[in-house]
């Protein structure tokens, strides 16, 4: 599994990867676990170490305590978010492009990657969080960077992803990441959508709640 997410951070191995390993969905699953996790840790490893340099620790373990219930929470609607940008952008590629590969392969193949990136991401952050703290104005600076460099880098290996698993050429791969991206923002909008309807939808029932027990008449 760790060699896996390895090779996946580098072009050339991701590409014999695609071409070797199969892969199915439940698989898939377990490195997005697997990746979760081992960035949830090294997070909290940052998150101490930022406590005990600022002296801010009980600030840093309530933090710690949050962010743990938040990825519990979160972890099976993040799949299901996950599997349907798949499914949705693999269903348009086989039809605008005719991209032919099995879905279970594909989505273990890019969740092997996103496992990789994310825990590529976290390290790096941890880094960066202890450099922050020590020097803030080069540390922030520094995060950016690396942000922007590691996203950069991410989209690169994803394109190499989709050109060898769909047998792609070049612009053919470059219009497959645009699909995914488009895709992506599209269900994360829609998402972000249904949250805010539910949100001001709870508000208004609050409010109608309390207006009722002050005796308060609506004017609709």
């Amino acid at each position: 599994m760790f060699q896996n997410m390895l090779n996946a951070l580098i072009p050339a191995k991701l590409a014999e990867m695609c071409k070797r390993e199969k892969g199915d969905v439940m698989e898939g699953i377990k490195y997005l676990v697997v990746g979760g996790v081992i960035s949830l840790v090294l997070t909290m490893v940052q998150m101490v170490l930022v406590g005990l340099i600022s002296g801010r620790m009980l600030l840093e373990v309530a933090g710690m305590i949050a962010l743990v219930i938040g990825w519990v929470l979160m972890l099976i609607p993040t799949i299901l978010v996950f599997y349907v940008i798949l499914w949705i952008a693999h269903f348009l590629i086989a039809k605008l492009l005719k991209g032919k590969v099995a879905f279970p392969q594909l989505f273990f193949l890019v969740a092997v990657l996103t496992a990789a990136i994310q825990v590529l991401n976290a390290a790096v952050a941890v880094v960066m969080g202890i450099i922050t703290v020590v020097s803030l104005g080069i540390g922030g600076l520094l995060a950016m960077l690396a942000a922007l460099v590691i996203g950069i880098y991410g989209l690169y290996l994803f394109y190499t992803l989709l050109k060898t698993v769909y047998g792609f050429e070049m612009m053919q791969a470059v219009l497959a990441l645009i699909v995914y991206l488009v895709v992506g923002g599209v269900v994360y909008f829609l998402i972000m959508m249904v949250i805010l309807a539910l949100i001001l939808g709870l508000v208004g029932a609050g409010a109608l709640g309390t207006a009722g027990a002050l005796g308060m008449r609506p004017a609709f």
